[in-house]
């Protein structure tokens, strides 16, 4: 055994499963001086059988597991159905046999390679079961058995769904995460869970309540809050869709006043100004023209209206001829003022799904054909637009 150290050679009792023919095999065991690993071996039928692993016990189950796989049982304590390491500070070719209900003293111990009469031939799975069973059933045994990090993880995971919940009922701004959170931590606590489980069950680490819970945790999270939050988040999307078809959505929100020191009162529509009385007819073409002459840029066009931008700002412009169908499509309740000066508001969804009014501002040109609606509060460009 080529740089392994403290190297032991045990003789010990293989059957052959299928024939029940017993023989005696040569196994050697010893420490890799370069990896501190214990490894075990032997030769079966011209075959290596070997394995290696920080801890003995573990070395051994995985050996007595190929050889299983081989079609042989071995006679010796550490093939026990009730064979167990406690402690990984024991770490040598020790184990105790576990009896129900009874503690497991240091006596108790006894030689992993020394021969046992025993008939029935368990493999690393059914031996660790049986030792998590005792566990459970022992009361005052101290578990000194490796907690399953990996079962662990996956039940953090899996309560950041409800913590979210929480979170989403005294601060709305958390429903911002929620659609991350119910796909990506879902699957993160179940994966790590079952992942968990397996290597829990297979090396008898405990924990494996938390992957059991990190599995079952995130279905009832994600069933709570389609329950709950579902019904809000599809409402909340109606009505995001509905505000967006507002001919003013696009305009976006003003800002403070700049260069006040221009005059343009005289583009303002004073409170009680009656367009229908002036019975004024616009066509189409007397607003395309107007837009062209005065827009940078257009967007949108409708029977009623066009969008375009000047000088980095939206503009909208209304026919006045229209201008209380317009109103009724896109500002029911009209025009507002503020100093004897209209304004005009719309509805559109702000932060923490909550409705908020922006406010544009409103003009008319000088012929009154024309309402003019913008998000321009810099009073420069607004005279530089009707000059």
């Amino acid at each position: 055994m080529d740089n392994i150290g403290h190297v032991r050679t045990y003789k010990v009792t293989i059957v052959d499963l299928s024939t029940n023919n017993e023989t005696e095999m040569v196994v050697q065991s010893g420490e890799d001086m370069s990896t501190g690993k214990f490894v075990i071996r032997c030769t079966l039928n011209d075959q290596e059988i070997v394995s290696e692993h920080d801890e003995y016990f573990t070395a051994f189950q995985q050996f007595r597991d190929k050889l299983l796989e081989a079609g042989y049982g071995i006679k010796c304590n550490g093939a026990r159905l009730n064979a167990a390491s406690l402690s990984k500070f024991e770490n040598g070719p020790k184990v105790y046999i576990l009896e129900s209900g009874s503690p497991a003293f240091p006596e108790s111990s006894v030689d992993i390679w020394a021969k046992a009469d025993i008939e029935d031939y368990p493999d690393s799975v059914r031996q660790n079961r049986y030792k998590n069973k005792w566990y459970d059933n022992h009361i005052g045994v101290s578990k000194n058995t490796e907690l399953s990090k990996l079962c662990l993880a996956g039940f953090i995971f899996s309560l950041m769904p409800l913590a979210l919940i929480i979170l989403c009922i005294a601060f709305p701004f958390f429903l911002y995460a929620l659609p991350a959170v119910i796909i990506i931590s879902p699957l993160i606590a179940i994966v790590l869970s079952i992942a968990g489980l397996v290597t829990a069950i297979r090396e008898g680490k405990r924990g494996m309540a938390f992957g059991v819970a990190g599995i079952a945790l995130p279905v009832i999270a994600v069933a709570i809050i389609a329950i709950t939050v579902g019904p809000f988040l599809f409402e909340s999307s109606r009505t995001a869709k509905r505000l967006a078809q507002n001919e003013m959505y696009p305009l976006g929100y003003m800002g403070g006043a700049s260069n006040t020191q221009y005059d343009v009162s005289k583009y303002k529509i004073p409170e009680g100004y009656d367009f229908n009385s002036l019975n004024m007819t616009v066509s189409d073409a007397d607003l395309e023209a107007y837009c062209e002459s005065t827009l940078e840029k257009i967007d949108n066009k409708t029977d009623k209206s066009i969008r375009g931008v000047y000088q980095t700002y939206n503009f909208l412009i209304v026919r006045s001829d229209k201008l209380n169908a317009w109103l009724e499509s896109n500002s029911p309740n009209g025009f507002d003022y503020y100093n004897g000066y209209a304004s005009i508001s719309y509805p559109r969804q702000g932060r923490e799904w909550m409705i908020v009014s922006e406010t544009l501002a409103v003009y008319k040109d000088p012929s009154d054909k024309f309402i003019v609606i913008t998000n321009c509060s810099d009073y420069k460009i607004i005279s530089e637009f009707f000059d």
